[in-house]
Formats: structure tokens, C-alpha cells, sequence
């Protein structure tokens, strides 16, 4: 991953071949003090875990998919969870034949690269569990 700009509360990311988008983009955030932000981002992967939530029973439901895919857009948000950042994002992918696939994104390997821009917003905000939902919402 490579920081491309950072100032003024703006980040502009880019991961590379064979990177897990998620998992640095939260240790990014950790490690620059990101405790509320919102982000959005396009590229291409090679692997993708997206979720789909199931309100009855209050479980995601996981879709791998292993195969090369645009990253037509990814959105979501930047808050805390225990203390710690979490990326909450949903994105939209696609393949060769623009077949398109979408959900809340667990897990994106990089094929050629992905684009993160992060606007930090002052503060923090924070996720607390929701016994209605069984989710941790922004509170």
C-alpha cells in the first residue's frame, strides 16, 4: 500500500498486486488516528469475499468469488468498534461480461490496483451492538 496524499484530513491510498484492501486499509486507519471517516474507491481485484445479511437470523452470508473483477465502486465508512477502526463498506464489482455482483465487502485481493480515498472527519464515532438487529450500528 502506498500513501499518495494525506493532508488535511484527506488520504488518497493505493494497494497493490496481491494486497488485502481491508484488512490494511484498517491498519492504515489505526495507525493514522482515523476514528471517523468516509471512503470510497474503484480499481481491480483477482478474490473477493462480499456478504449479504440476513435480518431473521441475524448472520452474513459469504460469497467468494475468484476471478478477476472491476471494483466499479466501493463506499462506506470509517468508525470505531471495541476501541479499535473498522471499515464498514459495501461495494459493486464486475466481470468481463459486465455481470455485476454486490455486497458488504469482507475481503478484496488486488489484481492490478485499488484506489482508496478517505475523508476523515473530526471526532470520533463509535458502533454499539443492537440486540434488535444483532449488528453493531453507529451510535
Amino acid at each position: 500500500m502506498q500513501v499518495i496524499y494525506n493532508q488535511n484530513n484527506q488520504h488518497l491510498l493505493r494497494f497493490d498486486t496481491g494486497e488485502e484492501v481491508l484488512g490494511l486499509l484498517q491498519d492504515y486507519c489505526q495507525k493514522e488516528n482515523i476514528e471517523a471517516g468516509v471512503l470510497w474507491g474503484v480499481g481491480a481485484v483477482d478474490e473477493i469475499t462480499i456478504s449479504w445479511y440476513n435480518l431473521e437470523e441475524k448472520k452474513y452470508h459469504d460469497h467468494e468469488l475468484k476471478k478477476r473483477l472491476e471494483v466499479s465502486a466501493l463506499h462506506g465508512n470509517i468508525s470505531l468498534k471495541e476501541g479499535k477502526p473498522i471499515v464498514h463498506a459495501h461495494g459493486s464489482f464486475s466481470d468481463f461480461e459486465l455481470h455485476s455482483r454486490s455486497g458488504h465487502a469482507k475481503k478484496m485481493i488486488v489484481s492490478a490496483t485499488v484506489e482508496i480515498f478517505i475523508q476523515q472527519l473530526e471526532g470520533k464515532i463509535e458502533r454499539k451492538p443492537d440486540e434488535k438487529t444483532g449488528l453493531h450500528l453507529l451510535s
